[in-house]
């Protein structure tokens, strides 16, 4: 019982207490136990740094993350990181790029849904509000994820 866990991979913030660090560290192997995943170990520390810290903001509640559960999926730099695609999430799931995301939103906010263009003059506004929106998912802890391609789907791509 005295076994004290792992170093967390990056440091930890100066701002951030020992009792805190304890208790998302706590957290975090409790849900690896419990034989969850990395991304909920992540969202159990995040739950406890906004419990201890209600007011801060997510950037810094990230950063805190980030010290504890350094890489949740296997990407090599973090969730949110800005990588694309890496590997399948689950049956026939794979992560989706931000950048992906991004050019979906601004498609969604210049189009409507046949294809026509909105008459609210916003063509310069939809990519940095989209490029905005990914950012605030990225760092609230979202995983976009797109269904690959099934058999039908690949042979009208070639």
């Amino acid at each position: 019982m005295s076994e004290k866990p792992a170093p967390p991979h990056a440091g930890p913030p100066p701002w951030l207490d020992a009792a805190t660090i304890r208790a998302m560290v706590a957290a975090r192997e409790r849900m690896l136990t419990w034989g969850r995943d990395a991304l909920a170990a992540a969202e159990a520390a995040r739950d406890v740094a906004l419990a201890h810290y209600p007011a801060l903001p997510l950037p810094m509640i990230a950063e805190a993350v980030a010290a504890v559960v350094p890489d949740p999926l296997g990407l090599g730099g973090g969730a949110g990181a800005g990588q694309g695609a890496a590997g399948p999430v689950a049956d026939g799931w794979r992560p989706v790029g931000p950048d992906d995301v991004a050019q979906s939103i601004t498609y969604a906010l210049r189009f409507d849904e046949r294809g026509k263009p909105r008459r609210t003059g916003s063509d310069h506004l939809a990519p940095l509000a989209a490029t905005h929106l990914v950012r605030c998912l990225a760092l609230a802890g979202f995983v976009v994820v797109r269904q690959a391609p099934g058999p039908l789907d690949a042979a009208a791509g070639a």
